[in-house]
């Protein structure tokens, strides 16, 4: 994966773990059509968090081989 398509793919793993589809129609980024604002929701903050942690291990791994595969 390059790119923002990892980040994407993480936050899309991690929102199916922890929120139902029927959870998710609630929300809206910024809250318009009657629905919560995701932008300041404390489930932002988790994904976000669960994100970094992934891809700061994925980095990581990678670098691992990288180094140690001529």
């Amino acid at each position: 994966m390059t790119g923002g398509s990892a980040a994407i793919e993480c936050t899309r793993r991690v929102m199916k773990y922890l929120i139902t589809e029927k959870c998710s129609r609630r929300f809206n980024w910024k809250g318009k059509r009657d629905r919560r604002v995701f932008e300041e929701s404390m489930l932002k903050q988790i994904t976000s968090r669960k994100c970094i942690f992934y891809m700061s291990i994925m980095k990581r791994i990678f670098l691992v081989i990288y180094v140690t595969v001529p």
